[in-house]
């Protein structure tokens, strides 16, 4: 027979009391201050773990308590930041909550290492101890810190691995030297480590749009292979840095002011939006990116611009002079991007004289402004003028004008990307020229490689095979003439000399020549003069149903503009077409 257990009534009592967990607090002001936050969560010089205020307590804000032993806030199970800034508290003083996620303890009394595994948990994501007396860091490898501030130490050097969450790092104002060895391999969005005595950029990397921040170092020169990967913002204002070339980097934004650069800036980022150079002694001003939109350079020597980029804010209060462009006779003056461009057009073409015919010149049928904007096209970009005096078309022989073009200038694949566009005209020698008279054609593009298209209202267009470099000073591109420019042999028409022209007989604009079928090019020739009589001739007009240039459109009989179209599609299927290679 079981007997039945009965318990002392005590020790039931006992079984159901709740259980505190109790933590001492050896630190008398702590105690005060949790006594003041928390009442009734001291039992005597212990703090209740189970108290409810301890337990909803989120963030702990202890700033300039005279707290020197921070033991005791392990209680507070929940609180996610703790703020013990400004009080004497040193390395061995060092106590945080089980889950922090912050932790601030600036101007303390830190020194020395700062070892952060022994200091913080892996929960830890932010961790701020400026304004202490610490020489070197050992790095948390396991913890989850995203963000650390470490500025006004005396810090010199790093051991062990950092966190691969580590994202922003300061560590200004601290004894760095060479170029910070112990944070290569850091990747960041971003890095400050301004007033220290680095002589070279640190060996880290940048999530794409990261910044770094150092000026007030002793930098002496600053190139792009040196640079940090993807880093798009750089200070490196207040060194000693003498000569610049950032070809190739990424950066959006620079600054470099107060540096000697008495070297000059060889090439700046391509991509460049922001520049920042005040108080230099730059002899010159290298050429100026195309999307650069704020530049401040007051307190340097030059006075002009090697060109304006078109978004660029001009206000003279940014640069200490009023914002012009260098003139030839000036020592800081570059040579713009230019193309020197030779073209011929089918429908002109003297084979026996190698000339195009200027019969549309003769006759006075050109128009003074460019006919192109009329037709829907959009030029890009440009900057000449849209007309021409008529004193343009006087000059005779073989530098009279032929007929109006447009010439693009594409980056990149083929067809590449449109970046600038301009009416120009074309003589009958092939030189084409802007419609300033020079025989150079102005690009306000950056210097880089490209492609050069030429445009005729009833000819299919050609673009030169491959990319050309564009630097300071012209580039020649010579679609007519064999042997200088390489082309798609498939988009010109080639003469019995070898001479490469653009085709004739696009008379509908739309990148095919077609003799017969809808939207061909023959039928728009009968409608101009008429439609029903095919021998009627239309005389006086600039039209571009005129496929072979000669100031007439005919349909029928010698010199029509009907057997063109049809040789240039193969002269002997009249349903065969021929497209422009490539469309663009």
């Amino acid at each position: 027979m079981h007997r039945l257990m009965r318990l002392p009534v005590l020790t039931v009592l006992l079984l159901a009391a709740p259980v505190h967990a109790l933590w001492n607090v050896p630190d008398a002001n702590l105690r005060a201050w949790i006594a003041a936050n928390y009442p009734g969560a001291l039992v005597g010089n212990f703090v209740d773990e189970n108290h409810p205020g301890v337990q909803a307590a989120t963030e702990l804000y202890l700033q300039n308590s005279g707290i020197a032993d921070l033991n005791g806030v392990q209680a507070f199970a929940n609180a996610q930041g703790l703020y013990a800034d400004n009080n004497p508290i040193p390395n061995s003083g060092v106590y945080t909550p089980p889950n922090v996620l912050l932790v601030s303890l600036s101007s303390c009394q830190l020194s020395g290492t700062l070892f952060m595994d022994a200091l913080v948990p892996n929960s830890i994501q932010a961790l701020y101890v400026q304004g202490n007396q610490l020489s070197s860091l050992t790095w948390c490898s396991s913890c989850a810190l995203s963000s650390f501030n470490g500025d006004n130490n005396q810090i010199a050097s790093f051991t062990g691995t950092p966190p691969i969450t580590l994202a922003a790092v300061r560590l200004a104002y601290n004894g760095l030297t060479g170029n910070a060895p112990g944070l290569a391999g850091l990747q960041l969005y971003y890095l400050d480590v301004s007033n220290n005595a680095l002589t070279g950029l640190p060996d880290v990397a940048f999530f794409f749009g990261g910044g770094l921040h150092a000026p007030y170092n002793q930098l002496t020169t600053l190139h792009a292979a040196a640079l940090p990967a993807n880093m798009q913002s750089l200070d490196v204002g207040h060194n000693l840095i003498h000569t610049v070339d950032l070809s190739g980097s990424v950066i959006t934004q620079l600054t470099l002011s107060s540096n000697p650069l008495t070297n000059g800036i060889v090439e700046l980022p391509a991509g460049l939006l922001s520049l920042s150079m005040t108080n230099t002694q730059l002899p010159c001003l290298p050429w100026l990116p195309q999307n650069l939109n704020f530049m401040t350079c007051t307190g340097s020597l030059f006075t002009c611009l090697p060109n304006m980029p078109p978004a660029l804010n001009l206000s003279p209060g940014n640069f200490g002079f009023t914002p012009a462009l260098c003139t030839m006779g000036s020592s800081c003056y570059i040579p713009p991007p230019s193309v020197r461009l030779f073209a011929g057009l089918q429908g002109a073409w003297n084979e026996s004289s190698g000339l195009m015919r200027d019969d549309l010149r003769a006759q006075g049928l050109l128009p003074l402004t460019e006919p192109y904007t009329a037709l829907g096209y959009s030029y890009v970009f440009n900057n000449t003028p849209l007309s021409v005096p008529s004193s343009f078309f006087t000059t005779t022989g073989p530098t009279a004008i032929v007929d109006w073009v447009v010439v693009e200038v594409r980056q990149g694949g083929m067809p590449g990307t449109l970046v600038q566009s301009m009416p120009a005209l074309v003589r009958r020698n092939g030189r084409v020229i802007s419609t300033t008279g020079d025989t150079l054609l102005t690009l306000r593009v950056a210097r880089g490689s490209y492609k050069v298209a030429v445009r005729h209202r009833n000819h299919l267009a050609v673009i030169n095979f491959a990319s050309q470099p564009f630097g300071n000073g012209p580039t020649t591109i010579d679609i007519l003439y064999p042997g200088t420019t390489q082309l798609n042999m498939v988009a010109v028409s080639v003469t019995a000399s070898g001479k490469r022209l653009l085709p004739m007989g696009d008379v509908s604009g739309d990148k095919v020549v077609k003799y017969t079928g809808s939207s061909n090019d023959r039928d728009p020739i009968l409608t101009a003069i008429g439609g029903t009589v095919p021998t009627a001739v239309l005389s006086g007009q600039y039209r571009r149903e005129d496929v072979n240039m000669d100031g007439q459109v005919k349909y029928a009989g010698a010199s029509n503009d009907r057997d063109p179209v049809l040789n240039v599609v193969g002269g002997t299927v009249p349903t065969g077409t021929r497209s422009q290679v490539p469309v663009f």
